[in-house]
């Protein structure tokens, strides 16, 4: 169903700090469309994701705090790594873990290479880490906030940059102009 996600966003790295309002245009299973705009008005940006194509025109702002693609469709609740030779799933409580790749031992801290961990709280995932070599190097998650908003957070642990969205706002729409999903 075509969807319409209202958000407050947060963007912090170790040299630049923004924040703003924005929307995706979400229509299954594949498209998306992510438009930013920043608090004080004077700018904004968007990028069209389809597949596995992220294409990000305009100002390096949206591409700068955007996650890689995986982690941007599970942003939206969509798992969609890339394939992997080795997966070990475990139940701890209520939650599903997984770790997907090259894998060295039990799990993905013994990664060799890349690697995937995910994490399932009934049918809706919460949490992916991509690991290279053992180490988490960058996460996202997706936390129900107590006030009924979706609290999702980008954090690229090398890199210093977090992105923090508040989803205020979940509407389901008829249809979307195919124009959305096209470069300007």
């Amino acid at each position: 169903m075509p969807t319409v996600l209202r958000f407050t966003w947060q963007y912090r790295d170790e040299t630049f700090e923004a924040n703003g309002d924005g929307a995706v245009r979400r229509q299954g299973p594949d498209r998306a469309r992510l438009d930013f705009f920043l608090s004080n008005g004077m700018a904004g940006g968007y990028a069209i994701l389809v597949g596995d194509t992220l294409t990000v025109p305009g100002i390096d702002l949206v591409k700068r705090m955007l996650p890689p693609v995986p982690l941007l469709w599970a942003s939206l609740g969509r798992l969609a790594v890339p394939p992997a030779r080795d997966t070990v799933a475990r139940m701890d409580g209520d939650t599903l873990r997984a770790d997907l790749g090259q894998l060295r031992g039990s799990d993905a801290s013994g990664a060799d290479g890349r690697a995937w961990r995910l994490a399932f709280a009934g049918t809706a995932l919460t949490r992916v880490e991509r690991i290279e070599d053992g180490k988490v190097i960058e996460w996202m998650s997706r936390v129900p906030g107590a006030d009924g908003t979706l609290r999702l957070q980008y954090v690229h642990e090398r890199g210093k940059r977090r992105l923090a969205i508040a989803v205020s706002d979940t509407t389901i729409v008829e249809a979307f102009d195919d124009a959305i999903w096209r470069r300007r």
